[in-house]
């Protein structure tokens, strides 16, 4: 992959090796990580053309996005995912920063901490026992709070998933 400067100096693109050229992605910014959004969507594309109910959250995919009704533009539009767990699209040698920092329950954040719904996103992680931090590469992850890691323990859950042997032996 190279860097290719665009005729304005302070944009930097990146090429992908579909030849589509990509912002460089500022976590910062409010934009969305769309290398690696792309590369989901197209592993994982949304198929169905049904759009869910106007009222309630998004209905879960086993596609990278959902559909979500807009109530200003009266219509549905395609949204993706706020993190990934797939680290490994960052290259090898962040990801093996990443996950000797954090381990394997890590999600990269994909939207700029400036994106409209990134408050959204965060609210998500968190009623699910995540925070977001930044790591390596200057990127946001999602991992999981010590108070997320408690309420696990408490369920009897470990963080990924199975009981806590210390909790389901009986004395």
């Amino acid at each position: 992959m190279s860097d290719i400067v665009g005729s304005d100096p302070d944009v930097s693109l990146q090429e992908a090796p579909s030849g589509r050229a990509y912002k460089v992605f500022d976590p910062e910014s409010d934009g969305y990580f769309e290398k690696i959004g792309d590369q989901l969507n197209a592993e994982r594309p949304l198929r169905d053309e049904t759009k869910p109910p106007h009222i309630g959250p998004p209905q879960p995919t086993n596609a990278n996005q959902s559909w979500v009704y807009h109530e200003d533009e009266q219509d549905y539009l395609k949204h993706s995912g706020t993190v990934t767990e797939r680290i490994e699209l960052l290259g090898p040698q962040l990801e093996s920063e990443v996950r000797a920092l954090y381990g394997d329950d890590v999600y990269l954040v994909l939207k700029g901490r400036g994106h409209e719904t990134y408050g959204l996103g965060v609210q998500g992680e968190k009623d699910r026992g995540y925070e977001i931090e930044k790591g390596p590469g200057g990127y946001y992850y999602s991992i999981p709070s010590l108070r997320g890691d408690l309420l696990r323990k408490l369920s009897g859950k470990t963080l990924i998933g199975n009981p806590h042997p210390s909790l389901t032996r009986r004395y």
